[in-house]
This record gives structure tokens, C-alpha cells and sequence, in this order.
């Protein structure tokens, strides 16, 4: 039975993360929660390598239809990898209910975030985003980044520990 929830759970993440690029914890670590019995670490633990082989495909497939923006991507995983870092660390001192409950919160704002919005969304242009330091929305939108993968990775001490 444990095996067929875990198809179960890596076939769903699959799909939501192809769908929408959510990380795997958004659907593995509920479905995982829902029928089994694990620690928090060894599920974001878990989540963290499904996140590397599914992300992995999802960007090729991507990439085959001209979907990525290497510059805006190579740029904000810089940022994004401090977060990670950061958030790591504070994480390894927080009781395992309250990395529950933070993964649970983020995924909540997230889904509500996104339904608010689902109407506002223009569709994709052609044009390159700008770099310029002058550009406030630039540097907005990498502030956003930093402190959503700060708060997000809270959740993946399993990474370093």
C-alpha cells in the first residue's frame, strides 16, 4: 500500500509542478501526510530531490518551446540559492509542527494569491526584461524573490543537515 501512494503522490507532483512549476511540496508532502506516517525532514528531504529530477524535465520542456528566460532565471537563482542557504540553517533550531505548519501556511497565501489573481494576468510579450539599476520593478521583484525563498526554505534544513 505505502508504495501505491507513493506513485500516487510522485505522479500528482508531477503533474502539478508541470502544470504550474510549483515546487513538489505543494502536492507530495500532503498526499504523503494524508496516508502515511513520516518526519518532517525526511519528507522535505524527499521533496528536495523529487524537486531536482522533476524541475529537470519540466525545464527542457520548457525550453523546447522557448518558454525560459535564462538572464531573468540565472539572475534570480542567485538570490534564490541565498535564500536557500539562510532559510536552511534557521530551520535545523524550529520543532518539526512548526515546519508543518509553515509549509502549510506558504502553500495557503500562495493558493489564495493566485486565485485573486486569475484574472489580471496579461499575456506573454516579446520583450526582454530590462536590467537597468533604475528599474524599481526589478529590483522589487528580486527583494520578492530574496525574502519569499528566505521564508519558503525555512522547510529545507534536509538539504544541509
Amino acid at each position: 500500500m505505502e508504495s501505491l501512494i507513493f506513485i500516487l503522490a510522485g505522479f500528482v507532483t508531477g503533474i502539478i509542478t508541470g502544470i504550474i512549476g510549483a515546487s513538489s511540496i505543494v502536492a507530495f508532502i500532503p498526499i504523503i501526510l494524508l496516508f502515511l506516517d513520516y518526519d518532517a525532514f525526511s519528507l522535505i528531504g524527499v521533496s528536495l530531490a523529487l524537486d531536482v529530477f522533476v524541475a529537470l524535465v519540466v525545464f527542457l520542456i520548457y525550453r523546447k518551446f522557448h518558454h525560459i528566460k535564462f538572464k531573468i532565471g540565472i539572475f534570480l537563482a542567485i538570490f534564490a540559492v541565498i535564500g536557500a542557504v539562510i532559510g536552511s540553517y534557521v530551520s535545523i533550531s524550529l520543532p518539526q509542527s512548526l515546519l508543518f505548519a509553515i509549509t502549510g501556511l506558504v502553500i495557503i497565501i500562495t493558493g489564495i494569491g493566485l486565485f485573486r489573481r486569475k484574472g489580471k494576468f496579461k499575456s506573454p510579450t516579446k520583450l526582454e526584461f530590462n536590467f537597468s539599476l533604475k528599474n524599481f520593478k526589478f529590483w522589487f521583484t528580486i527583494l520578492l524573490a530574496f525574502v519569499n525563498e528566505i521564508l519558503y526554505n525555512l522547510n529545507y534544513c534536509a538539504l544541509f543537515v
